[in-house]
């Protein structure tokens, strides 16, 4: 996550000065096969309503959840990290897992659940400010027909 660059920036991640203007998030620990986080990433105020403050959605579409067993590879999963709670920049989260506020996890083998995300006011009709999150599995069965996708 980066943050304070200016508009026409450009900056190589692999570079200590972006260290001090962002803060890192890291993949998972203990039984859980992390594949490609931040494939897709969102923001808005997804957990506490008014606080003005935008909570991350951040997706792993190939992590597999059960590695021990191989059950549900890269069935993906989504992560919400409460905006409210981030460190300070040049800070590292190191596990996913332990940091987010809320975890989805994908059912079925090579569903990549989070594959696309959107964050936003979904139904127009709620009154508690909060927003909606959007996730599609591109490559999720159902009904019996191979790879039809699902959001």
């Amino acid at each position: 996550l980066a943050g304070r660059v200016g508009a026409n920036t450009t900056f190589d991640i692999g570079v200590d000065e972006l260290s001090e203007q962002s803060i890192s998030i890291l993949g998972g620990r203990g039984g859980t096969m992390m594949g490609r986080l931040g494939f897709s990433l969102a923001a808005g105020d997804v957990l506490s309503p008014g606080d003005g403050v935008p909570d991350i959605v951040i997706a792993a579409p190939f992590t597999s959840g059960d590695v021990q067993r191989l059950r549900n590879v890269e069935a993906g999963a989504v992560f919400v990290v409460d905006g409210a709670t981030l460190p300070a920049f040049g800070s590292v989260i190191d596990g996913i897992v332990n940091a987010s506020a809320a975890q989805a996890w994908g059912q079925n083998r090579h569903d990549r659940m989070g594959a696309a995300l959107a964050v936003g006011k979904i139904d127009p009709e709620a009154s508690d400010g909060l927003s909606g999150v959007l996730v599609g599995a591109p490559t999720s069965s159902s009904n019996g027909t191979e790879m039809a996708g699902r959001v």
